[in-house]
């Protein structure tokens, strides 16, 4: 996968796509900017509210066109829904018992039959090859280990590079790797001057932990607020693609990311998702890093629970 596949995706699925804002806040550059700028890609406001139907729309639309069954915590089982619905294809999603109840509705809002399995990872993988074994027919897509996946996730980097060429620093959350994968190469491939950043938390830091030591690590049982980022690895595919263009993996405390949702929504008025903030959260938790110049923060959802946003807010 290069740049080229990726601006050949964007071809592929920009009519579909919403062309998300890059927002910039002179109030966050007062708190958080020490004199360079931030911005902020809004993927809150693209459909189903989170980045993940580039990825989606893109690998359905190169697979074949049978039944698709795939695991997912929230946001990427609303994106394969929605993107199913839109192809005709019908779509099973096996999520967790604990799975926020937004994002179980916004899944059958666009009519994929949903599947409860267990709390781990591996439960919800066996319930996907149980159910293709019992079907016969149909296959899986992988939220990030997947390079039909991450063509698309990618085009949110190659949006803000058209929005506003000229910034320093890119930051994105990591949870499978994805997201991050995608846009690190289209950012690396254009210009290799730009500072690609991960953001992890505290209690689902498999990606530092990898980077540390030269080889996957797993983080079992991932203890965070930020839903979407608890994957216990990155993946075999995305590994390399993170090794080889992502400059500096930082970690957050969950503390730091509530901080960030708060200043999203008083000083932006964002209603934001704990893994859509994480990015921001690095400034947060790091007050001692110094930029070189302007950032770009990508906000990658805003899927949450208002009941429980609010209590956040508090």
């Amino acid at each position: 996968m290069n740049k080229k596949d990726i601006e050949n995706c964007y071809e592929r699925i920009r009519t579909r796509i919403q062309r998300t804002p890059l927002l910039h806040s002179d109030p966050l550059d007062s708190r958080l900017g020490k004199g360079h700028k931030i911005y902020l890609k809004c993927e809150n406001f693209q459909i189903t509210r989170s980045y993940k139907p580039r990825g989606a729309l893109n690998a359905l639309l190169k697979k074949p066109k049978v039944p698709v069954v795939t695991r997912s915590s929230g946001n990427f089982a609303q994106a394969v829904s929605w993107a199913g619905a839109q192809l005709d294809i019908p779509v099973t999603i096996v999520m967790p018992e604990n799975v926020s109840s937004i994002k179980m509705e916004g899944t059958r809002k666009w009519g994929a039959e949903v599947v409860i399995a267990g709390t781990t990872y591996q439960e919800q993988y066996d319930k996907v090859d149980e159910l293709l074994r019992q079907r016969g027919e149909g296959h899986s897509i992988s939220a990030f280990n997947d390079l039909d996946v991450i063509e698309g996730q990618g085009t949110v980097a190659l949006e803000v590079v058209e929005q506003m060429p000229a910034f320093r620093h890119f930051f994105a959350p990591v949870g499978g790797g994805g997201l991050m994968s995608g846009c690190a190469t289209y950012l690396k491939e254009t210009d290799p001057n730009y500072e690609v950043i991960g953001v992890e938390p505290e209690g689902a830091a498999d990606f530092f932990q990898s980077r540390q030591q030269g080889k996957i690590c797993r983080v079992e049982n991932a203890d965070t607020i930020a839903d979407g980022l608890r994957s216990p690895s990155v993946g075999e595919i995305n590994w390399p693609i993170l090794n080889r263009y992502v400059d500096e993996s930082m970690v957050v405390p969950d503390q730091a990311i509530i901080e960030s949702m708060r200043y999203l929504f008083e000083e932006v008025g964002l209603v934001i998702e704990p893994s859509g903030a994480t990015s921001l959260a690095a400034l947060v938790a790091h007050p001692e890093w110094e930029p070189k110049g302007d950032m770009v923060f990508v906000l990658s959802g805003g899927n949450v629970d208002m009941k429980k946003f609010m209590v956040w807010m508090r």
